[in-house]
């Protein structure tokens, strides 16, 4: 499992790749810290990671995208609401995403035409 200093590390190095001299970034990067044996709200599938975020008007569902590379962060983004990209090199993978990349680059002109 990744430290906090880890995971903020990785998050800081995916924003500089792919916003590098570009106006923009992420609004909002969040983990759950938790292992799946401690049946947490906050563990994908389950929304507690970003309800209150939600709740409080912080995220805008309509205006939003979720970006992961597992089945269960397109299930999480399912269950709230969210448009999703899924990052694989298995198409076969049966979950319903909105759009399906093989690499986190080719997310930025995704964001870019939906804006």
């Amino acid at each position: 499992m990744a430290s906090r200093e880890q995971v903020e590390d990785v998050n800081a190095e995916v924003e500089r790749l792919l916003f590098e001299g570009v106006e923009g970034g992420f609004d909002i990067m969040k983990y759950c810290p938790h292992l799946p044996s401690d049946c947490c709200r906050c563990r994908k599938p389950q929304i507690g990671l970003l309800e209150n975020e939600v709740r409080e008007g912080l995220i805008d569902l309509a205006c939003s995208l979720f970006v992961g590379d597992t089945e269960s962060d397109i299930l999480f983004a399912n269950n709230l609401g969210l448009k999703s990209i899924l990052i694989t090199k298995d198409f076969n993978i049966n979950c319903d995403a909105s759009f399906l990349v093989t690499s986190l680059l080719q997310v930025v002109p995704i964001i870019d035409s939906l804006v």
